[in-house]
């Protein structure tokens, strides 16, 4: 869980912030400024992940617990109206049911993630593309558990969800050029995130690196990218430590969360 929640964190200051992303150093300067803050990924996520925890189903429930414990972590519109309770019929094809529904690939049985991750979307994204997200995600981050090649899962991509990743799918530097700030869609942004996790550099931050550096919705896909890179890849200790004391100041239920995830469901994927 925590792969997801650093990159939430190390994107929520440059998310949808030209200005800032061209003055930024991708090589030197530090993920962990005092502008970088859990944002509404890492709350959901962790919300997700405490549902898990205490084998429930009930995702409404959580969501909103969660979300109204954190009033402040910049939810989208159409997730606020679902909030208040205004729009019960939400059709939304954002990533925001993706970026949450990650952590249900932490379940063994392949059937039972797939049958969540679409329940845990449908409580508020009820658009096709956005369930599809949710799958999409969660069925990666199982399928990497169960060590599935990173070929054969873009084979299934293309199979279940017409997702297209492959080594050549996405030009990040083509992407940094364009102008698509605005684009939170689940059929592009989830597979760009894959992509990201499976093709791009040999380590977590490279991920996170270059997530930050395409610009637009950055802390969905770095939250995306970072759950996924971190079931192949360690997050470097300083990294690990500088994300859980932003927890412990301004999300400490999350971080609860995160410890009593990691103790239940973490296992190392040395196949040995």
């Amino acid at each position: 869980m925590l792969g997801g929640i650093v990159g939430d964190i190390a994107g929520s200051f440059l998310e949808h912030n030209e200005h800032q992303l061209k003055t930024y150093n991708l090589l030197t300067d530090n993920i962990f400024c005092e502008a970088a803050v859990p944002t509404d990924d890492s709350v959901l996520l962790a919300a997700t992940g405490a549902a898990m925890l205490d084998d429930s189903d009930d995702f409404a429930t959580y969501y909103k617990r969660f979300a109204n414990r954190y009033p402040e972590s910049n939810y989208g519109p159409g997730f606020q109206l679902w909030l208040t309770g205004e729009s019960c019929e939400y059709q939304s094809f954002g990533n925001g049911a993706a970026s949450r529904a990650g952590v249900l690939g932490y379940l063994e049985d392949e059937d039972d993630v797939l049958k969540l991750a679409r329940k845990s979307a449908m409580v508020s994204h009820k658009h096709e593309e956005g369930i599809a997200g949710a799958e999409a995600m969660a069925w990666c981050v199982w399928a990497r558990r169960q060590f599935i090649s990173k070929e054969e899962i873009c084979q299934e991509l293309y199979r279940k969800w017409n997702y297209y990743v492959d080594s050549k799918s996405h030009d990040l530097e083509t992407i940094n050029k364009e102008i698509w700030y605005w684009d939170c869609s689940a059929v592009n942004t989830v597979p760009l995130a894959i992509y990201i996790a499976f093709f791009h550099g040999n380590n977590y931050e490279s991920a996170i690196r270059a997530a930050q550096y395409i610009g637009g919705d950055v802390d969905t896909i770095a939250c995306m990218a970072g759950l996924l890179k971190s079931q192949d890849y360690v997050i470097n200790a300083d990294w690990q430590l500088r994300a859980k004391r932003k927890l412990w100041s301004k999300t400490p239920k999350i971080l609860d969360v995160v410890e009593r995830f990691d103790a239940r469901f973490t296992y190392s994927n040395l196949p040995f």
